[in-house]
């Protein structure tokens, strides 16, 4: 893998509805970051749920993009070094990836239905206890997991995590920020239907992509720790984060896509010009 010696950074939006200004916002600041830095600007369609897809291969996505101006170096319908750039064309590569994870034994088989977890999660609710994995199928012997495996019982893949061990980011908004990693849950990677999980494939492509800097929304902030717990499992320099602080809705909650007025197709026809829009959103920063 090549060293991070150009800066590159990312927009990886999922195509599960219309942009709004809140995604927007973080291209623009990926595309101005990059072009301050003549670097690489990467579009990343992140459609690992196919339950959700509603723009097929981002193809809205990317002519919104192109209408603001926010032209990218590397992505869908462009050639790079790193494609296909649309995660459900990178399965293979995923699964190259956990099957590493694998043989290290950095990982295991999880049998808990959502029912059994939901129960898990208010029991400990009810116990005033944080809410997270307890780890019930780390302890599972080879025998039985054999059992389940021969009665083709479900399972997915969750990252097994030292609780004994704290993973410092850099952040440019925050600084430097230090992840205790006994408050956080082992995390899956895969779902039972053999799809992988946002947090697994973001991963994956960012450490393959060569990623050097990942400017996001704030709310992404909790994924860091798992995230970074997995660039450290394959041995692999983090990137340099910056978690953006999130837009809110009129109401003071986070931007959503179905918010109206906020969406592009809203905007668009109240007549205003990217030009504009772009000029507000640049404004109003990081």
């Amino acid at each position: 893998m090549a060293k991070k010696e150009t800066i590159r950074v990312r927009f990886a939006p999922s195509p599960t509805g219309m942009l709004h200004l809140g995604n927007v916002r973080t291209a623009l600041m990926n595309y101005l970051f990059a072009k301050k830095q003549n670097g690489d600007f990467v579009l990343r369609i992140e459609d690992t749920d196919p339950n959700r897809i509603f723009d097929k291969d981002g193809a809205q996505i990317i002519k919104d993009l192109l209408w603001f101006g926010l032209d990218y170096n590397e992505g869908p319908n462009k050639d790079g070094a790193y494609a296909p750039y649309i995660q459900s064309q990178r399965a293979k590569i995923y699964q190259e990836k956990l099957n590493e994870l694998i043989e290290k034994n950095l990982v295991y088989r999880c049998f808990c239905t959502q029912e059994e977890l939901d129960a898990k999660r208010k029991r400990q609710i009810a116990l005033k206890l944080p809410p997270r994995y307890d780890r019930q199928c780390a302890q599972l012997s080879a025998a039985e997991i054999k059992e389940k495996l021969d009665a083709k019982k479900p399972f997915i893949w969750r990252m097994k995590l030292d609780p004994n061990k704290k993973i410092i980011i850099n952040d440019l908004a925050h600084g430097t920020i230090t992840f205790n990693l006994k408050h956080f849950s082992d995390f899956p990677l895969t779902r039972q239907n053999g799809t992988f999980t946002f947090m697994f494939a973001n991963f994956v492509d960012d450490m393959i992509m060569n990623m050097s800097h990942v400017l996001r929304g704030e709310d992404h902030l909790s994924n860091t720790a798992g995230q970074a717990a997995l660039y450290q499992a394959f041995n692999v320099p983090l990137p340099v984060f910056w978690h953006l602080p999130i837009i809110c809705n009129t109401t003071g909650k986070k931007l959503s896509k179905r918010d109206f007025g906020f969406a592009l197709d809203d905007l668009r026809t109240a007549g205003y010009l990217p030009e504009a829009l772009v000029n507000y959103l640049a404004i109003i920063g990081g």
